[in-house]
């Protein structure tokens, strides 16, 4: 086990005294990533649980989602798979993607109208 100065801690596989390979990373944010790592640096398949109820299950490289991936938001009520680039995804979320996650003005006062 490593613990880094900024509170990060690292279990898993090291190499050198560095973690190599799987590593569980308990960041001091609170976020927690199982998967690869390269000298100590997300990088190969992982996954990233994030404190604001967001997450990422994919490839990594440096730190950052790069590769195929999927970002679930709100344990998975909206997810966007695909290809991720230096941590921005390929496709980018769309005014009627975000109608799922909320309803505009117009269609509640419909709704307020039937009740």
């Amino acid at each position: 086990m490593l613990t880094k100065s900024n509170g990060d801690v690292f279990s898993g596989n090291f190499q050198n005294n560095c973690p190599m390979g799987f590593t569980e990373i308990h960041f001091s944010s609170g976020d927690i990533y199982k998967g690869e790592v390269v000298r100590g640096v997300m990088t190969g398949e992982g996954f990233l649980q994030c404190t604001d109820q967001k997450s990422y299950k994919g490839q990594f490289e440096n730190g950052k989602l790069h590769g195929d991936g999927t970002f679930f938001v709100e344990e998975g009520t909206y997810s966007l798979a695909g290809k991720y680039f230096e941590g921005v995804p390929e496709r980018k979320a769309t005014k009627y993607l975000l109608k799922v996650l909320s309803p505009s003005a117009e269609e509640e006062e419909i709704k307020g109208k039937k009740d």
